[in-house]
Formats: structure tokens, sequence, C-alpha cells
């Protein structure tokens, strides 16, 4: 927050912060793109890469599509997004009772 007579304002702007969370949320999903996943029925982990075909990327099997795909990780990531935007209109309604004071700062003293 941050006074620039006669406003008080956010900084950086609340639209950056929304998106530099979500970039964060989405940074701690691909993540996990980093943890292989194991062999069927064994407690070895795979080699890493498969390749399908010679025109196509390569295939890494990891947790990665098994936390995307989970109803329960992309509600808590709508929840989260949810709790964030709470979090900005308690913020901009903080930042409203502050108005009543615009006077004193308005005026060059």
């Amino acid at each position: 927050v941050r006074l620039s007579a006669p406003e008080i304002v956010l900084l950086p702007a609340k639209s950056e912060l929304y998106q530099l969370l979500i970039r964060l949320v989405a940074g701690i999903l691909e993540s996990t793109k980093q943890f292989r996943r194991w062999y069927e029925g064994s407690c070895e982990v795979s080699a890493g890469e498969l390749f399908v075909d010679d025109d196509e990327e390569p295939t890494v099997f990891s947790f990665y599509d098994d936390i995307v795909d989970c109803e329960d990780v992309l509600g808590l990531v709508e929840t989260l997004r949810e709790r964030i935007l709470l979090l900005f209109d308690s913020v901009n309604q903080h930042l409203q009772r502050w108005k009543r004071y615009r006077a004193l700062w308005k005026v060059d003293q």
C-alpha cells in the first residue's frame, strides 16, 4: 500500500499480484513433473522417457498427469483462486476506509 496523494494505491496492482499467485500455483503443479513414476507393481523408479515415434516429443512418466486430473486438486486450486479474489476484496474494503482521510493529505502542507 502506498500513498500517492491524493490516493492510496496498492502496489503492485491487484491484477499483477493475481497473475503472480496463479503462476505460483501453476508452477507448483508443474513441479510434480520432476517426480517420476514407479514401474507397475514395484518400488523401482521408471527410466524416464519413452520415445513413441521419432516425430513426437518424449513422454516422461511422472505424477503430473495424475495430479492435474485429480478432482480434489482441481477443487483446491479453484478454492485457492476464489480465496485470493476474496482477499483482494478485503484489501480493497480496507483501502476504501482511508478515503475519509483524503482531505488530510490532499492539501499541500
